[in-house]
């Protein structure tokens, strides 16, 4: 079949390139187990339900495949695995033929931070990738051939990608837009040529949804399983026109977010600037001097594309009602901003003299701009790192508490109100991370109880909201001071009591 066509040397360089960069950017995180809280719950109770309820009913077959673990090796080897095989179809789509361009395109998908924060999520970090391997493929196979069976067929691999992480969808929408982008900077590709290529794109994405919808509610319905809110898919009342408003409004917020972190001066933010100048002035050389006679018309469609760059990026905004986009994990689609430039620099002539000078300034300028998401990346990790000591050190606090208390057993039920969460201390040079701090992360009774019993191999188990609620209204519980005093531990009615803060009490009264 041609969409497998044996691997070139083109395809071998930039798949090595992607796992070599992977491991220069990610190997800390590869070699060392660390947690972010959704992990201690992910590891005391695998939560089939929770991952089927949001829409990710495939998800829950990476443990099927690899163990109900967070084996960290294993995931973070196989994802890089996934990354190199997207940038080798990357690299086809685009038919980038310059060496070291292919190297650095490689090398920009295994290094960018969207990489860094979903491997804060390390135990379902591989099922993400796969997701996004076959976002790619969707496009990929849609533009083999400008014909239905290819685009239908583009349309089963990305039904697999929403069924794994709808988040991908922006990775197949950026990648077709990338394509109309550089088509109408073509003076041979006709409008109407371009018009008809989206309808095949268009087809591959109703396709896709048309399969993954039913595939959905088939599995909830076998599963017994209702959707939530949380990043599932917004049902028809939640597409008023206020919302979709608010969804274009926060797409364009997030977009300059991401790209500009917290408008200051820094490297990441300078070279980004930089970055969308060099692909405008490329972009209108190109257009403007094979003298197209509709170049107006083409400009024009190109300034309506970029303008929904963000719209596309953050195309969940409008999908699911209460997703954040305060984690770079949704936003892998930006990451193909940086390679545009090469997409640019392969359309000029060979022999124009300016080549041989722009080609050698792009390759220092994204090699810079990939070294820095590896000092960025290893930033983070070791933010992750002090965070995961910070957490080990008060669990052992609190437990050390519990066992000088008479009457304390490993496996007695424990109480704990409110929490010690600080507010996490994020890269200042890179976009938000979720899962990177240098405080203590925990939020939630579920996750103390999980944490201690995986640190300190107990056996506890939390109570009901009716205890909870007996247990606030005794006098022993209103005499009890806050953590970290004397008697913020304490024992009632055979239950642990551990008194943090007065953070949600009130619900419990």
């Amino acid at each position: 079949m041609e969409i497998l066509k044996k691997a070139d040397a083109s395809d071998r360089r930039v798949f090595l390139s992607a796992l070599i960069a992977g491991f220069v950017a990610h190997g800390f995180r590869l070699t060392n187990k660390f947690f972010c809280e959704d992990a201690f719950n992910y590891l005391e109770s695998i939560s089939v339900s929770w991952t089927v309820s949001i829409g990710r009913f495939l998800l829950p077959m990476v443990e099927k495949a690899r163990g109900a673990r967070e084996a960290t090796w294993l995931i973070g080897l196989l994802s890089l695995f996934y990354i190199a095989l997207a940038a080798v179809l990357v690299r086809r789509i685009f038919d980038i033929k310059d060496k070291t361009a292919q190297c650095l395109l490689a090398a920009v998908m295994a290094a960018v931070p969207s990489v860094t924060g979903t491997f804060a999520f390390m135990y379902t970090a591989d099922g993400y990738f796969f997701g996004m391997l076959m976002a790619v493929a969707a496009a990929y196979v849609t533009l083999k051939k400008d014909d239905m069976k290819h685009a239908a067929l583009g349309g089963v691999c990305l039904a697999v990608s929403l069924a794994f992480y709808q988040a991908y969808l922006s990775v197949t929408i950026v990648l077709f837009m990338t394509v109309l982008f550089l088509m109408l900077l073509d003076a041979e590709k006709s409008v109407k040529e371009i018009l008809k290529k989206s309808l095949y794109f268009l087809a591959c994405g109703v396709t896709g949804l048309l399969i993954y919808f039913p595939g959905m509610k088939l599995s909830m319905m076998l599963l017994k399983i209702d959707m939530i809110n949380y990043m599932g898919i917004a049902d028809s009342k939640g597409f008023s026109m206020e919302r979709i408003i608010r969804s274009f409004k926060n797409s364009y917020i997030e977009f300059a977010r991401y790209y500009l972190v917290r408008w200051k001066p820094e490297f990441y933010n300078i070279s980004n600037v930089l970055l969308f100048i060099i692909i405008a002035v490329l972009s209108a050389v190109l257009l403007f001097k094979k003298k197209a006679k509709d170049a107006p018309l083409r400009a024009g469609l190109i300034c309506i594309l970029m303008l929904l760059l963000p719209v596309a990026t953050h195309i969940f905004f409008f999908i699911s009602p209460d997703v954040s986009y305060l984690s770079v994990i949704m936003g892998y689609s930006m990451c193909f901003v940086y390679i545009v430039p090469f997409m640019l620099a392969e359309r000029f002539n060979i022999k124009d003299k300016a080549v041989k000078y722009i080609r050698p300034v792009l390759n220092v300028f994204i090699f810079l701009i990939v070294f820095h998401f590896a000092v960025i990346s290893n930033e983070a990790y070791e933010k992750m790192y002090l965070a995961n000591k910070n957490t080990e050190n008060e669990i052992n606090r609190i437990l050390a508490r519990m066992e000088a208390m008479p009457g304390y057993t490993e496996d007695m039920d424990v109480a704990i109100f409110g929490n010690t969460y600080d507010i996490p201390e994020y890269v200042e040079s890179a976009p938000m991370m979720l899962g990177v701090s240098s405080g203590k992360f925990l939020t939630s009774e579920s996750t103390y109880i999980s944490a201690m019993n995986w640190f300190c191999a107990t056996d506890h188990r939390g109570v009901g909201k009716k205890k909870k609620k007996k247990i606030v209204a005794s006098e022993e519980f209103a005499q009890m001071p806050m953590w970290p005093a004397e008697g913020a531990v304490n024992i009632i009615d055979g239950v642990m009591v551990v008194f943090l803060d007065d953070t949600g009490l009130d619900d419990f009264r």
